[in-house]
């Protein structure tokens, strides 16, 4: 997917709307032709984040404290990103990650090459958006400041069948 800038108006809330949750929603979904009718839309957590937080804990309710109408295609929250890493005790919450960003970026299987855009904003700040550097660190820029990569995020229906066990090796596959 093209990068995208998340808001031309400068807005951090995701149901404003946002350029980039209209254009996932949208036009995005109807590129989606393989599984589409899996898909369920949903709720997103889209709940402002303090930055430097030390808590994981603190930052899933705070992103769970404000919900998103519903929709089909959203984006990934900062804390499932931090989830997302193998090495809990260097990197399990904000401080630490961007601390130890060397060794977290070896251990996190969402560090892409280049940076991309979460729906986690910044509280404090109506214009603030993190994003996930491609060094590993969460940082957080202007809405329609920068420009960078987006990867969807769906909900997926809970009557699917997958194989595979979701490791890069052996990524999750719909079987119908």
């Amino acid at each position: 997917m093209p990068n995208r800038v998340w808001d031309y108006s400068n807005s951090n809330n995701w149901d404003n709307p946002v350029d980039l949750n209209t254009y996932l929603n949208e036009s995005y979904l109807k590129t989606i032709i393989i599984n589409q009718d899996k898909i369920e839309p949903c709720t997103w957590s889209i709940g402002a984040v303090t930055p430097d937080t030390n808590s994981l804990i603190k930052q899933i309710a705070d992103e769970n404290r404000t919900q998103s109408q519903i929709a089909s295609v959203g984006l990934i929250t900062a804390s499932e990103y931090l989830r997302a890493n193998s090495n809990t005790e260097s990197c399990e919450n904000y401080s630490l990650n961007n601390k130890h960003y060397n060794i977290c970026k070896d251990t996190n299987w969402l560090v892409k090459e280049n940076s991309y855009w979460t729906i986690s904003a910044r509280t404090g700040d109506s214009h603030s958006i993190f994003f996930v550097e491609s060094s590993c660190n969460l940082y957080t820029n202007y809405a329609f400041n920068d420009i960078y990569g987006v990867l969807p995020a769906v909900n997926l229906s809970s009557d699917i069948n997958l194989s595979g066990t979701g490791k890069l090796s052996d990524p999750f596959i719909i079987v119908e």
